[in-house]
């Protein structure tokens, strides 16, 4: 039986190429996998849009007008050297006055009233520099 068993694993040997055959030829080899694919190249994003530009503010409104330079002055004379005492007669004469004289006659009687209004109510100072404020040398 031994026998039987040893031809039958031969036979089945031979089959399954392994026989001892020596035609000189060698087996082939396997051939190598294919290379797989790329991939897909991405898509670039979008760009974002631009802003929208700004309205411009609105225009300020204009101030009120200032008081006018006749009337004040002509306000501080009345209320530091009054015009009784001095060349103004009334509110009327001292605008007049002032509205008709020159800028270096103007400035001069501004500066003396300045100088009044400094000094102390019922004061020999404030009694010189109100003539001069009303027009008098050196404002003359």
């Amino acid at each position: 039986m031994r026998m039987i068993v040893i031809l039958f694993l031969s036979g089945t040997l031979g089959l399954f190429g392994c026989s001892s055959s020596d035609d000189g030829s060698g087996g082939s080899g396997a051939s190598g996998g294919s290379g797989g694919t790329g991939g897909t190249a991405g898509t670039g994003g979008t760009a974002g849009a631009g802003g929208t530009g700004a309205t411009g503010g609105m225009a300020g409104t204009g101030g009120t007008g200032g008081t006018d330079a006749a009337a004040a002055f002509c306000d501080g004379f009345e209320a530091t050297c009054n015009y009784v005492d001095y060349e103004h007669e009334n509110r009327a004469d001292c605008l007049d006055f002032y509205n008709t004289e020159d800028a270096s006659r103007v400035a001069c009687v501004e500066q003396h009233l300045g100088f009044a209004m400094d000094a102390e109510p019922g004061s020999a100072d404030r009694d010189l520099h109100c003539g001069h404020a009303s027009g008098l040398a050196p404002c003359n």
